[in-house]
């Protein structure tokens, strides 16, 4: 019985969430006028309305016609796909002789940071050691990815991480 009271109030608690949650995203209860940023719009007059009613007239054709200010919307966030990041990685780092980038493995992508490594394929030229891949970080700028820095030898540990990959670091959760 003691298991069907804590099922029935975690259940409760849920739907409570799940419904301030929808609520919030609804609006709140509060007008479009409000949502928008107009801190002057009352919940039931718009904010021209109010204004030509504190003065005593009606609103003139300007204040009537005016359009409510849309919000700025921010550019959406870079997608973490390998089909967005190869791209950047295949105009910004040359590979080695007989090479190219074939593919990209996501490591960690959050926060508008990402560390990918850049997979080769091709054959490299005789006698020649390659390491086959390229560590590389960027970050998300305006919904595109750039690249910050890139190397086999970069580290997040703070005795020898690079100052400029300090932001990514922490973004990243990185040591």
């Amino acid at each position: 019985m003691k298991r069907f009271v804590i099922i029935l109030m975690a259940g409760a608690v849920g739907l409570g969430a799940t419904a301030a949650v929808g609520f919030a995203r609804a609006g709140g209860g509060r007008p479009t006028a409000a949502l928008e940023g107009n801190p002057a719009a009352s919940p039931a007059t718009p904010s021209h309305e109010s204004e030509a009613l504190k003065k005593g007239a009606a609103p003139s054709r300007e204040e009537a016609s005016e359009k409510p200010k849309q919000p700025i919307e921010a550019p959406a966030a870079a997608p973490c796909d390998p089909e967005a990041i190869l791209p950047v990685i295949r105009k910004v780092i040359d590979p080695a002789p007989g090479m190219f980038w074939e593919s990209v493995d996501i490591a960690e992508c959050q926060n508008g940071y990402a560390r990918v490594w850049a997979i080769t394929g091709g054959t490299p030229p005789p006698a020649t050691q390659y390491e086959g891949g390229e560590q590389a970080f960027l970050q998300d700028v305006a919904g595109e990815w750039t690249m910050l820095s890139s190397g086999t030898g970069l580290d997040c540990y703070p005795t020898s991480m690079p100052p400029d990959l300090k932001d990514a670091c922490e973004a990243l959760g990185l040591p």
